[in-house]
């Protein structure tokens, strides 16, 4: 390996600091602090043995997906019916209920407020779950001159032979 060209007598790199490359830094010991010896602000930061001020939690891990977050912050009732949400979409057939429940769900919120996200939600799960039948789907929708357009959905299962 080549012996890499140095800046200063006393650098960052010779106290353990390295850029992202993992090469040692190339700045001088100490370089944007307060001391003349040791890592630059970069690597250490600006107090001499490289730890944070008191009370600092700016890295301090948050939790919210520890299991105490669901604990702490869900319900019992909630729980209990995540907890079964988990296990009844732990199954092929479980996952297929969930969703023709979520998709029924979706249809009757349209029908209740007009709302085509609901309508749009609703086609996204049926898709998703392939809950739509397998026969000839027909939709009708007004033209652009106003006449009807007429659009036609085959939908076959497809076993990869062909």
């Amino acid at each position: 390996m080549e012996e890499r060209e140095r800046n200063f007598a006393d650098e960052c790199g010779d106290h353990g600091g390295t850029n992202r490359h993992g090469e040692p830094c190339g700045r001088p010991a100490g370089w944007g602090t307060e001391f003349d010896d040791g890592k630059c602000r970069n690597h250490r930061g600006t107090s001499r043995d490289g730890s944070s001020h008191e009370g600092n939690t700016n890295a301090a891990t948050h939790g919210a997906y520890a299991e105490s977050f669901v604990e702490d912050f869900l319900t019992d009732d909630e729980i209990e019916r995540v907890e079964q949400a988990q296990e009844l979409l732990g199954t092929v057939e479980g996952a297929q209920d969930h969703g023709r429940l979520i998709a029924a769900i979706a249809i009757e919120q349209f029908r209740r407020t007009g709302d085509d996200r609901f309508l749009r939600r609703y086609e996204a799960i049926c898709d998703k779950f392939g809950i739509a039948p397998a026969d000839v789907q027909k939709h009708e929708h007004s033209g652009g001159g106003g006449g009807a357009l007429e659009v036609v959905i085959n939908r076959e299962e497809y076993d990869g032979d062909e």
